[in-house]
């Protein structure tokens, strides 16, 4: 217990976060009444580096590479070594300092630690809400938002940028569900619902948990691609000998979105 008050202490103070602050249990040791998004260690440690203005000026490189050395670690001890070079082979690809793009290259790297990727090594940290394992996860997910949340201040290039390096969604048109749902009425084309895809295993003991008109959040990083294509090839690689399931996630239309702003990609 005192080793692990030690190493909490140290990663505290390495990204320059006060070491007194109160963090809870893991989320399994809280009563499933009390685990929420607003309680969790993962929303106290984010305010906290929020709070020290942890954005472009204060972070470097390095210390994300740490953030993703100690997840690595802490999922895969007896081989976090020579898993974490190749993700540092990994990130030297993506050169000119940006912190931004060198966190989503390595957050989409298809390098496996354990037989988990690190995109998984993320969101079950998140997840398990453990403390030690947490504050390197807020780093590593602070330094992925850098692209996709800005806080509510003004962006003049996002309108420009955003068409030319981010192709928005498509139409959810009748085509679409057509091909790949049996809806007993179909979405109306002037809603003008956009879409993208995500393919993956599933279990049907969940299936009743995903009811019409339910609202949840998604514990950890959504990851989904504009191409139902992509999405069908993760099917394809799922385990078999249980169910697969292709996930249509719906947005707005692109006014709303820059109207709005990006959302994070994190939900609870």
């Amino acid at each position: 217990m005192c080793n692990r008050l030690v190493e909490m202490n140290q990663s505290l103070e390495l990204y320059e976060l006060d070491p007194r602050i109160k963090l809870k249990p893991p989320r399994a040791l809280v009563e499933p009444s009390e685990r929420t998004f607003e309680s969790s260690n993962y929303r106290l440690l984010m305010d906290a580096m929020k709070g020290k203005n942890m954005g472009v000026q204060k972070m470097s490189s390095w210390l994300i590479l740490r953030a993703v050395e100690e997840l690595i670690k802490i999922h895969a001890p007896e081989q976090w070594a020579k898993s974490f070079v190749s993700e540092l082979a990994q990130s030297k690809k993506r050169k000119g300092g940006d912190i931004g793009k060198i966190a989503q290259y390595l957050w989409t790297s298809a390098k496996r630690h354990g037989g988990v990727e690190l995109c998984s090594i993320l969101n079950r940290t998140i997840r398990e809400d453990k403390p030690n394992a947490t504050v390197h996860a807020v780093v590593f997910a602070n330094a992925i938002n850098m692209l996709i949340v800005d806080d509510g201040v003004s962006q003049p290039w996002l309108k420009k940028v955003f068409h030319k390096s981010f192709p928005y969604p498509g139409i959810l048109g009748k085509d679409l569900q057509r091909i790949h749902f049996h809806f007993k009425d179909p979405v109306p084309h002037n809603s003008r619902y956009c879409c993208t895809w995500r393919g993956g295993g599933f279990r049907d003991e969940c299936k009743d948990f995903f009811q019409r008109g339910k609202s949840y959040r998604v514990p950890g990083f959504l990851a989904t691609s504009l191409s139902v294509d992509t999405a069908m090839g993760f099917i394809r690689r799922s385990d078999r000998t249980n169910p697969r399931i292709l996930w249509c996630i719906l947005v707005g239309s692109l006014t709303n979105c820059i109207r709005q702003k990006i959302q994070s990609f994190h939900f609870w």
